[in-house]
């Protein structure tokens, strides 16, 4: 039995046999190929022993076993004005999760925001180059950023690290959200650069959080 600790819960996972425990550094792990399809169990491959190894997407076969929902349609508890105050923003997120991806715009959809998304940090600092890069007379401002931490090929520690060198995201709001529990995380998340850290998921949480930002920076 495996047990763990994932998304504010305990978790025991009865498994058959042990064959190995291996240590990957994030940088050694790739996205699955693009054919894998929306609906696969894989967030990352890489190599041990010259033989190819998959890493679960454990939120979304969690999620399924335990029936969240990635949707929530309840009304929000939060002031008009607000609301009316942060419509039409943009959000990126970065999650190598599709089950957390798919939570995250719901709560995003619910405030009426526009979103980005890519599925690690390699491809997040491209998007966020790319705009560094472009003209801002044609491209909507990015307002705040939504990460994981633990993704493939660059990790949400080191994503922020680099994202705070592009001289227009230095000072965005970066808020980490991770399944990830814990003080260590959180002094880690600070140190490369993170405004906040928010351990997955609740809705109402993630929602009062992009607010609370959203509102600080209005002119963001």
């Amino acid at each position: 039995m495996i047990t763990t600790e994932v998304n504010r819960s305990h978790q025991g996972l009865w498994i058959s046999d042990v064959d190995k425990i291996v240590l990957c550094d994030w940088k050694d792990i790739s996205p699955p190929a693009k054919g894998t399809g929306v609906g696969s169990y894989t967030t990352g491959v890489t190599l041990i022993d010259d033989e190819l190894v998959q890493l679960l997407d454990i939120e979304k076969v969690l999620g399924e076993v335990l029936g969240i929902k990635t949707s929530n349609t309840e009304e929000l508890n939060i002031e008009q004005t607000k609301l009316e105050a942060v419509f039409g923003k943009l959000v990126m997120i970065v999650d190598d999760s599709s089950m957390a991806m798919k939570q995250t715009v719901s709560a995003l959809d619910r405030l009426g925001l526009q979103h980005i998304s890519a599925s690690d940090g390699k491809v997040a600092l491209k998007i966020l180059t790319d705009y560094q890069n472009g003209d801002p007379h044609t491209m909507e401002p990015i307002s705040m950023i939504i990460s994981d931490i633990e993704m493939p090929e660059m990790n949400g520690y080191t994503f922020v690290t680099q994202a705070r060198k592009l001289s227009k995201f230095k000072n965005i709001h970066v808020l980490m959200h991770t399944s990830l529990n814990g003080s260590i995380n959180m002094q880690e998340a600070i140190a490369c650069g993170a405004n906040d850290v928010l351990t997955k998921f609740v809705p109402d949480e993630l929602v009062e959080k992009i607010v609370e930002h959203l509102m600080a920076s209005p002119n963001s």
